[in-house]
Formats: structure tokens, C-alpha cells, sequence
């Protein structure tokens, strides 16, 4: 496993259900952990 969702998120994505999906993951750039922190505040 690669990914693993909450109940929520696979229901938003319409993966309820279907219990493995194949999915492409796509880095979108780089960003330092305590750069997300900050973001979070």
C-alpha cells in the first residue's frame, strides 16, 4: 500500500467500496517540513 485514506476522503473520491484502487501519485514540488507547520498556524 502506498496510500492509505480515511472513510472520508475515499468517500469524496469514490473509492468506498472498492477496498484497493490503483492510483498515480505526482510529486508537485518540494517543501520543507516546518514550512507546512507554519502554514498550519
Amino acid at each position: 500500500r502506498l496510500v492509505d485514506l480515511s472513510r472520508t476522503a475515499a468517500s469524496k473520491l469514490g473509492y468506498i467500496g472498492r477496498g484497493l484502487a490503483r492510483v498515480k501519485v505526482e510529486v508537485l514540488g518540494k517543501i520543507k517540513p516546518t514550512e507546512i507547520a507554519k502554514k498550519d498556524l
